[in-house]
């Protein structure tokens, strides 16, 4: 199973439109927020417009640049998982995703800042949902813009600056896979307890991120760190 993992977009359209050909050979497609940097439903719509022939199925989060318009948007295409918990059939098996957009509140100078608390609330929201479906069995895949605390995706000049709510979810329920972004100069993946969390880098800079995770229970992801060649607008 390929899920290619993206984040911090930042509406360079054209990295997106780059990718493409890469998107098409995946089994699906995580996008941790930041799609648009500072914009709204217009600027969504014209992202998915790249996406709209698209035979893969995509998940995912608003991030902090991203205003109200963006998560509104993603929520009405059936493409978020802010609070949600979608199911994903591929091939013999299922992978299952909840997520959580935006980041810490921190300087009030982007849209889509919040209080720790309200990050956890979104995924104990999709986390619930994810239980009742007691028929429902694959991987748990969590997607979230602002890293968990503590992992190799949060460092900041040797800082960790993730979300310690998010990390006691991590700890509480052991995903199989975490994805995130936010921290740019954070690229990278590692494992924290059984979970396998990976900040794929920026896309505006044509970082990414491939996922292969094979079923069968008990199964360690991997991730391949990528990056797209230079390319003039």
């Amino acid at each position: 199973m390929r899920i290619i993992c993206i984040a911090d977009l930042h509406g360079e359209a054209w990295r997106l439109k780059q990718l493409r050909p890469e998107i098409d050979r995946a089994d699906l497609l995580l996008f941790a927020g930041d799609l648009t940097d500072f914009g709204g439903r217009k600027d969504l719509d014209a992202l998915l417009e790249i996406l709209s022939d698209s035979p893969v199925p995509m998940a995912a989060v608003a991030g902090n640049c991203d205003r109200p318009g963006v998560g509104k948007g993603l929520e009405e295409a059936g493409l978020s998982v802010d609070g949600y918990a979608r199911t994903f059939p591929i091939g013999q098996g299922h992978v299952n995703v909840i997520g959580s957009g935006g980041a810490i509140l921190r300087s009030g100078m982007t849209p889509n800042e919040k209080k720790e608390a309200d990050l956890a609330s979104a995924l104990e929201k999709g986390l619930r949902s994810f239980d009742a479906q007691a028929d429902v069995v694959g991987p748990l895949i969590v997607l979230t813009h602002n890293p968990p605390w503590g992992s190799q995706s949060d460092l900041r000049y040797g800082d960790h600056v993730g979300s310690r709510a998010l990390r006691q979810v991590l700890d509480a329920r052991s995903p199989t896979l975490w994805i995130s972004g936010h921290i740019h100069e954070s690229r990278g993946s590692g494992i924290c307890g059984s979970t396998l969390v990976v900040n794929p880098g920026p896309l505006h800079d044509g970082y990414y991120a491939l996922v292969y995770l094979e079923e069968g229970a008990g199964t360690m992801p991997r991730a391949d760190l990528r990056c797209l060649p230079p390319h003039e607008q």
